[in-house]
C-alpha cells in the first residue's frame, strides 16, 4: 500500500521540517507540497527535502489561494504520478495520529468498499515558555469548537482518485469509488494552529486576506479566519492569544476541557525513525471496521423498520382524524337541527293562535 501525503503551505518554517519527518516515520511513502509563495525560509526547507528525493515540490507562489483547486490538483497528481493507494491532504499545523501501527497499517484496514476516513481533529492551544512547539504544547481540547461556535469539522482522508475533489479546508473528497467509511476513531489529527505570538499574528492576516480575496462565504472555519484578521486590525489580537495560552497545569483544573496530551512530544523526543508495518494493527483495526458496518446495517434496518411502523401510523392517524372530523361534522349537523327545533318551539309558543288557545281553555275550564 503506497500512501502519499499532500501539503499547501506558506510560511511554516517553525514546523514544516517536523510535519514531513513526522508523517515519514508514520508510513507515509512520498509527500507532494505546494508552497503559496512563503517568505520566511519555507521555500528553502522545502527545496532541501525536494533534492533527496523525499518531497516533490510544486511552484504556487503566483497561484490565487483556492484552497479546494489547488489540493484536489494536488491529490490528483498523488494518484496519476506517484501511484498513491491513499492520500492524506494535510496542512503543516496537523499531525495525523493513528491509533495503533502506522497510518499506513490503519488505511489498509479500510474496507475495500469505502473510499475516505473521517478523521476527528482538537486543537493544541499555545503555550508559554520556550523550545519548540513540541515541547511546550501538551494540552489538548477535548472538544474544539472554532470563534463562531462550531465544532470543528473532521478531516478526511481518501483513496487515490485521478478524479478526487478536495472540499475547501479538506474536510470531504467526492468521486467514483469514494463512499465513507464507518466511522471508528483508527485516526486522530492533532492540530497546533497557533504556536507563539508572531506565527499566530500572521496567520491571522494571511487566513482572513485569503478569505475575502477568495470571496467564499463567511461560515464555519472560515468566519473564524475573517474574526481573527479583525482582531489583528482592531489591535486586540495579542489579548486573544494571550487569553488562549495554557499551562501544563490547566489541564487538572479544567473540568474535562483540556486534557494533557505527550503523544507528539514524546514520539519526538524518542528520534523519528520510520516505524514498521504492524499487519496485527490492520487486522485488529479491520475487524472493529466490520463490526462498524454490522451495527450501522443494522441500524440502517431499524431505521426501515421504523420508518414503516411510522408510516402506517401517520395512515392510521390521518385516518382516525377523517373520522374524528365527520363525526364533528355530524355533531354540528345535529346541533344546528336542535337549534332550528328550539326555535320553531318559541316562535309557537309566543305565537297569537297559542296565546288565544290558553285563554280559550281558561274561559271553558274556569279556576283552571
Amino acid at each position: 500500500m503506497r500512501l502519499v501525503l499532500t501539503l499547501l503551505v506558506r510560511d511554516e518554517a517553525d514546523i514544516i521540517a517536523t510535519s514531513i519527518d513526522y508523517h515519514r516515520a508514520q508510513g507515509v511513502d512520498h509527500v507532494i507540497a505546494m508552497d503559496n509563495g512563503s517568505t520566511d525560509g519555507t521555500r528553502e526547507i522545502l527545496t532541501g527535502y525536494a533534492d533527496r528525493g523525499e518531497l516533490t515540490l510544486v511552484d504556487g507562489a503566483d497561484e490565487p489561494f483556492d484552497q479546494s483547486l489547488l489540493v484536489s490538483r494536488l491529490a490528483r497528481a498523488a494518484a496519476t504520478e506517484h501511484g498513491a493507494d491513499w492520500v492524506i491532504n494535510a496542512d503543516a499545523d496537523e499531525f495525523f495520529w493513528p491509533r495503533s501501527g502506522t497510518l499506513a497499517d490503519v488505511l489498509s484496514a479500510v474496507p475495500p468498499d469505502a473510499g475516505t476516513l473521517a478523521m476527528i481533529r482538537n486543537d493544541f492551544p499555545p503555550a508559554p515558555g520556550e523550545g519548540p512547539f513540541w515541547e511546550r504544547m501538551t494540552v489538548r481540547e477535548t472538544v474544539s469548537v472554532g470563534q463562531t461556535g462550531h465544532r470543528l469539522v473532521p478531516k478526511v482522508a481518501h483513496r487515490g482518485s485521478a478524479e478526487v475533489v478536495v472540499a475547501d479546508g479538506n474536510h470531504a473528497a467526492d468521486g467514483a469509488g469514494l463512499d465513507a467509511a464507518p466511522f471508528i476513531p483508527a485516526i486522530e489529527v492533532l492540530h497546533f494552529p497557533y504556536r507563539d505570538l508572531e506565527q499566530a499574528t500572521r496567520k491571522a492576516e494571511q487566513m482572513a486576506t485569503r478569505r475575502r480575496i477568495s470571496g467564499v462565504h463567511r461560515q464555519g472555519e472560515v468566519a473564524d479566519h475573517m474574526l481573527l484578521g479583525e482582531f489583528v486590525a482592531g489591535g486586540t489580537f495579542a489579548a486573544w492569544f494571550a487569553e488562549r495560552r495554557v499551562a501544563d497545569a490547566a489541564a487538572a483544573g479544567s473540568g474535562g476541557r483540556l486534557v494533557t496530551d505527550t503523544r507528539l512530544r514524546d514520539f519526538l523526543r524518542e528520534g523519528i525513525e520510520r516505524r514498521a508495518p504492524d499487519p496485527a494493527a490492520t487486522a485488529v483495526l479491520a475487524d472493529e471496521f466490520a463490526q462498524a458496518a454490522i451495527r450501522i446495517a443494522d441500524l440502517e434496518r431499524a431505521a426501515v423498520v421504523v420508518a414503516d411502523l411510522a408510516a402506517s401510523l401517520d395512515e392510521r392517524l390521518t385516518a382516525a382524524r377523517a373520522a374524528l372530523e365527520a363525526t364533528e361534522a355530524n355533531l354540528a349537523a345535529e346541533r344546528a337541527a336542535h337549534y332550528e327545533t328550539a326555535e320553531a318551539l318559541r316562535l309557537l309558543r309566543d305565537s297569537r293562535a297559542v296565546r288565544l288557545a290558553h285563554s280559550a281553555r281558561r274561559v271553558i275550564r274556569p279556576g283552571r
